[in-house]
């Protein structure tokens, strides 16, 4: 079962769509205690010049890495 849930920024950063990218996250349980994270964040280029960096930054340490972490550390902390 995969669930996807659209939500949009409450502040975005940038207003104009044809400049945002997009990060797309699915839940899909595997089994009835386990449930696997897909993300895909796309369309970076859309940043425009310099979105190299902003490719290379969600991708480093203090990018998605981290904030996946912390996720994964805090529903481990969730009974079940």
């Amino acid at each position: 079962m995969r669930s996807l849930v659209r939500r949009p920024c409450p502040r975005p950063l940038e207003t104009d769509p044809d400049h945002t990218s997009e990060v797309e996250v699915l839940f899909v349980a595997e089994t009835p205690g386990r449930t696997r994270l897909e993300l895909e964040h796309r369309h970076i280029d859309r940043h425009g010049p310099g979105w190299q960096a902003v490719s290379q930054g969600v991708g480093e340490d203090a990018g998605w890495p981290l904030y996946l972490a912390r996720y994964a550390t805090l529903f481990a902390t969730f009974p079940g």
